[in-house]
């Protein structure tokens, strides 16, 4: 795992425009926790299981100290929004809203905004991602409903230096973000 960690932070560090894999969720946590590390401005998250960004501690602070750093910066639009795409029972969703209340009461503004909505089918229609300040991004490919307990692990890419491709699907992400906010 060791190896794996150094070969990530080093193509972050060098903004590197290369296309890696994950095959594992280690690795995803990995990923995941530098994508976090390296937000400045946005983060935006497609997910099928948002349970999991709460679920273990490392990256639930590391979302954290995003969600601090994006607080701090001039722009107004800095915010991490995720659309849950899972059919979470009632008392996942309470969680993570309290979850993600207490970021934002610590931030002192609501930076994490969170929408959940139902699965269009079993294998969902929309891929899941994460997109950081217009130019990073994790996509993984399609899957079934999983859970973080025992599903197989997801397979995705990521690259830290793809702006051309992360604006088309933050363009996208904003149009699904907004119309499930009309909404609700």
């Amino acid at each position: 795992m060791d190896e794996y960690e150094k070969i990530v932070r080093e193509l972050s560090r060098k903004n590197s425009s290369t296309y890696f894999s994950n095959y594992s969720t280690e690795h995803a946590e990995v990923i995941i926790k530098e994508l976090f590390k390296r937000a400045q401005n946005n983060i935006e998250i497609v997910s099928g299981n948002p349970k999991f960004l709460l679920s273990d501690k490392p990256l639930k602070n590391a979302l954290s100290e995003a969600a601090t750093r994006i607080s701090q910066t001039d722009n107004p639009e800095g915010k991490i929004k995720i659309v849950s795409i899972s059919p979470l029972d009632n008392d996942t969703i309470m969680s993570n809203d309290a979850s993600f209340k207490e970021i934002n009461d610590r931030c002192g503004k609501e930076i994490i905004k969170y929408i959940a909505a139902e699965p269009v089918n079993k294998k969902s229609a929309l891929p899941h991602y994460i997109l950081v300040d217009n130019k990073m991004l994790r996509l993984e490919e399609p899957h079934e409903q999983t859970n973080i307990v025992d599903s197989a692990p997801i397979k995705a890419k990521t690259c830290f230096n793809d702006p051309t491709f992360t604006k088309g699907m933050s363009m996208s992400f904003d149009k699904l973000f907004l119309s499930l906010e009309a909404a609700a």
